[in-house]
């Protein structure tokens, strides 16, 4: 309610300059014609004009100034990327399990790290440099009852889970996060 009263007295106070612009734009040029007077000397009305836009432009930087900094104070800030607060709860609700991010470049990682320090182990795999072999007889996950799987969903998820089940040996995975959000993350829980 406050907030609609201040736009309310902003909106006023800025329709009045504009008015008296208005009105001094126009008795300038009045009187200009009359005189026919090119004198490079400001008039007092031109002033007063420079004097209200200067006005005017500090009541917008004052309003879009306050709108901001409410905005931040009632706006909980996000992720990088809407969404990856469920794989941060995922993260902290499976924190003693490893983790393995399987990727197809040397980038994607970087958006997960907060994740990666949740986890109790993480493992970085890339499967355009055939690193999943590297899961075959692995020591770290071979007497693990679960772990954690993240695959870009623009990947062939399918194919990839069932080549890791594959290879770790694992029966069975449960798909925790689709990847319908802006991270992209499938997100699977492996089990032997």
């Amino acid at each position: 309610h406050i907030n609609n009263v201040i736009i309310v007295q902003i909106n006023n106070r800025i329709n009045e300059l504009y008015y008296q612009m208005e009105l001094q734009s126009q008795s300038s040029y009045d009187n200009e014609s009359q005189n026919n007077n090119y004198d490079s000397k400001p008039t007092n009305t031109q002033i007063n004009i420079d004097n209200s836009k200067k006005e005017i432009i500090t009541i917008f930087s004052a309003v879009v100034l306050v709108f901001s900094l409410y905005r931040a104070c009632i706006q909980k800030p996000e992720y990088l990327y809407s969404g990856y607060k469920n794989n941060i709860k995922i993260a902290k609700e499976n924190s003693n399990l490893k983790f393995i991010y399987i990727e197809d470049n040397g980038f994607n990682h970087i958006q997960s790290m907060p994740e990666f320090m949740i986890y109790d182990k993480s493992l970085i795999l890339n499967v355009k440099k055939d690193e999943l072999k590297y899961l075959k007889d692995n020591e770290e996950l071979q007497y693990e009852k679960s772990f954690i799987v993240s695959i870009k969903r623009y990947m062939d998820t399918e194919e990839i889970i069932k080549e890791v089940t594959k290879l770790t040996q694992c029966s069975n995975y449960e798909l925790l996060i689709d990847g319908q959000d802006a991270t992209q993350n499938v997100v699977y829980k492996v089990y032997k």
